[in-house]
């Protein structure tokens, strides 16, 4: 898999802003605060997966005996 350098992790970040700010704005006007809450959850969580590459194990989400 390609690393991704350092300049498209701040534009992919700066991007990540202006989708919270300006689409959290438009959400919260049209569906309410929960809804804006689950969205901007929703985008964090694609940077860490699909940016940064942050995966959590099957495994630990299950209970060990």
């Amino acid at each position: 898999m390609e690393r991704v350098g350092l300049g498209t992790h701040l534009l992919v970040l700066a991007a990540l802003v202006v989708n919270l700010w300006v689409g959290g704005d438009l959400i919260e006007a049209w569906a309410g605060h929960a809804v804006r809450v689950g969205f901007e959850a929703l985008l964090i969580l694609g940077y860490l997966v699909l940016i940064v590459g942050l995966t959590v194990p099957i495994r630990l989400w299950k209970r060990e005996k």
